[in-house]
């Protein structure tokens, strides 16, 4: 059951609560036809027109004509409406609605647009967009920069390790396939063999020399 002061108003402005409700689905429905919002905008009594959509500061969204209220209330109640929002962008060219923050609108005759949504009414798409952080692309560049360096040092690791491996295999470094001006009958070489140590007269031999010597 309504309150008692809707119900109040609905018999001071309307025939009846059914007569009430049909004139309200009359102006949902005509949302939908072309020109109504284009209309309403152009002719809208706050807010910045520009050819191609409205621009509405929040706090004066109960001054724009009705059309335009319930067109907004369609995005808000379905969708949602951003809690910092500063400004209600009424598309004009198509049935689109964007809330745009403005942190420092008030305080700053430039303000930078910090945080967008944007809704399209034919079938409820939102549509975010934050502005990009100072020094993110930076940041993007370097991790990109390493990335590529990465593989490439593992790269040059894997070659020498490769290389190292075929190393301690021990296999020759070339093989002969050919060759040329070289004869290849030549007798290999005699094996090594020590030449015996030349014998010396031991202590005991030149002990009796020197004893027949003194005779």
């Amino acid at each position: 059951m309504l309150p008692q002061f809707m119900q109040n108003d609905f018999r001071a402005l309307f025939i009846s609560y059914r007569d009430a409700c049909r004139i309200a689905d009359q102006m949902l429905f005509s949302l939908g036809l072309p020109g109504v919002i284009q209309h309403a905008a152009r002719s809208s009594p706050v807010g910045k027109l520009l050819p191609d959509a409205l621009y509405v500061h929040v706090s004066a969204l109960s001054f724009v004509d009705p059309l335009l209220r319930l067109y907004e209330e369609c995005a808000s109640r379905t969708v949602g409406r951003m809690n910092e929002t500063t400004l209600i962008k009424f598309h004009i060219s198509e049935p689109k609605i964007s809330y745009l923050e403005y942190p420092t609108f008030d305080a700053h005759p430039h303000p930078a647009l910090k945080t967008s949504m944007q809704i399209d009414l034919r079938d409820f798409l939102k549509l975010c967009t934050d502005l990009p952080v100072p020094g993110l692309a930076a940041g993007g560049a370097i991790l990109v920069f390493l990335g590529g360096v990465q593989p490439l040092t593992i790269g040059i690791l894997g070659e020498y390790i490769g290389r190292i491996f075929e190393e301690v295999q021990g296999r020759p470094l070339f093989i002969v396939s050919e060759t040329v001006g070289i004869s290849t009958d030549l007798a290999a070489p005699p094996p090594y063999s020590p030449e015996p140590a030349e014998s010396h007269p031991s202590s005991i031999s030149l002990a009796h020399d020197a004893i027949s010597l003194r005779r």
